[in-house]
């Protein structure tokens, strides 16, 4: 009779032992960031590192921070910010301590952003392959939804396309070709775009909408919302 008492005493005050462990922490949602590096956007290097400390500062804590160059190789390019944001939670998380942790990881994230955009343009940014960044972008989600921010005029120029002369007609039989090299997104995944000031400077209004037409249909077939189009970041979330 002891023994039988001893091993359930014994198996409860394990049960007891297993739930009161803590949980494993839950990955973040993935937010990546792509940022055009090519030639005709140079000149707009202030505002897109502006915009990115829009997405920085719009982070709370829990993601998990990818920033990625968009150039000639964008599909082997490597991140330049690759950081993990301190989680919150409720009832454990001493508040002050979050914040100087969220701190911290912003401006680590803002000064790597700034080295990328100011370190001296090479080879590889003479062109601009933002549909392989997103074929990246694809790979890096992992298979969980995610947020993805494209800081770009929007005008690929690769050896799938040349978006300056794109027209209205073309637009079907390009997201056909494109083929194998379309991401397919998790269901949940949101794009939001910034950036389309430099696109201005050189392309007419009509080519633009066009431009922007062809993103709209991209981005449905690959299982993405667009959230946001335009110069500026707005309703980040």
């Amino acid at each position: 009779m002891r023994r039988l008492l001893f091993i359930a005493l014994a198996a409860l005050l394990l049960m007891t032992g297993c739930a009161a462990s803590p949980a494993a922490e839950p990955a973040g949602r993935p937010v990546i960031v792509l940022v055009d590096l090519s030639g005709s956007t140079a000149a707009v290097a202030s505002t897109y590192r502006q915009q990115a400390q829009t997405i920085i500062n719009s982070l709370k804590g829990g993601e998990h921070l990818l920033v990625l160059p968009i150039s000639s190789s964008s599909l082997t390019a490597t991140a330049a910010v690759d950081l993990r944001f301190p989680a919150y939670r409720r009832f454990t998380t001493n508040e002050f301590t979050h914040g100087r942790a969220m701190k911290k990881a912003r401006d680590e994230a803002l000064a790597k952003v700034d080295a990328m955009l100011t370190a001296p343009r090479t080879e590889s940014a003479r062109r601009t392959a933002i549909i392989d960044g997103l074929l990246q972008a694809q790979d890096l989600l992992g298979g969980q939804p995610g947020t993805i921010c494209i800081i770009s005029d929007m005008v690929e120029d690769s050896d799938l396309a040349r978006f300056e002369a794109l027209t209205d007609e073309a637009i079907p039989t390009l997201l056909e070709t494109i083929g194998s090299r379309k991401p397919a997104f998790p269901a949940g995944t949101k794009v939001h775009v910034a950036g389309l000031s430099a696109a201005g400077n050189y392309l007419e209004p009509a080519r633009v909408l066009t431009i922007r037409r062809f993103w709209e249909a991209f981005f449905a077939e690959a299982g993405a919302e667009l959230i946001g189009y335009g110069p500026e970041f707005h309703n980040l979330k």
